[in-house]
């Protein structure tokens, strides 16, 4: 070993591209209210086929994720979340994506090597749940998008590295107490007789 080389650690950078191929390889685009785009133009396509054709060991980060029923908890009892709100549950197959610094880059994703990522996305966010028979009398639903992190191979400076990046991952039902006039003072006016605890607790 020379004094000047490098220690190369299974987690660094996989590959390095030719000069040709880095000069080639822009910035990644995003897409406008969302965290990944499936359709983008330039893809650098033959770099992503030279860097797995080079590095048979990115095979085993190819992925496809399964679609699947979850069942949400609330008060003690199983929900389907397909009761609570309306959901778009789906696979991805992202071209870019945001990753945890909110840098846009550029994801691994050919005919040869899919990184399949299930999403599942609030189709009315900040809408109430849709909860058969409501909450009881002072408390209010929202639909929340919530987000999780996934490791994926893709392109970092010119080079194949893996990251984390953000996907919608569950369509959640907030519940939220704001009180309720209806409990209070109930069939009565305000005037000077009333005693400051008259409230009717019924």
């Amino acid at each position: 070993m020379l004094p000047n080389d490098k220690f190369i650690f299974p987690d660094a950078t996989v590959i390095k591209p030719s000069p040709s191929l880095q000069t080639r390889i822009g910035a990644a685009p995003s897409c406008n209210g969302k965290t990944f785009c499936e359709q983008v133009s330039d893809y650098p396509s033959s770099f992503v086929r030279d860097a797995i054709k080079n590095d048979r060991s990115l095979q085993n980060y190819a992925n496809v994720d399964s679609v699947g029923i979850l069942v949400c908890k609330i008060l003690g009892k199983n929900i389907s979340h397909l009761n609570l709100n309306f959901i778009l549950e789906q696979i991805v197959y992202p071209k870019t994506a945001q990753n945890a610094n909110k840098q846009w880059l550029y994801v691994l994703n050919v005919a040869n090597f899919t990184q399949g990522v299930r999403i599942e996305t609030c189709m009315q966010e900040d809408q109430g749940c849709n909860i058969i028979g409501g909450f009881a009398e002072g408390y209010v639903t929202t639909c929340k998008q919530k987000y999780i992190h996934r490791q994926l191979a893709a392109i970092v400076d010119g080079a194949v590295s893996h990251e984390l990046f953000r996907f919608p991952a569950s369509c959640c039902c907030h519940v939220q107490f704001v009180g309720t006039s209806t409990r209070m003072r109930i069939g009565k006016t305000s005037n000077a007789q009333d005693k400051p605890d008259d409230i009717n607790a019924n």
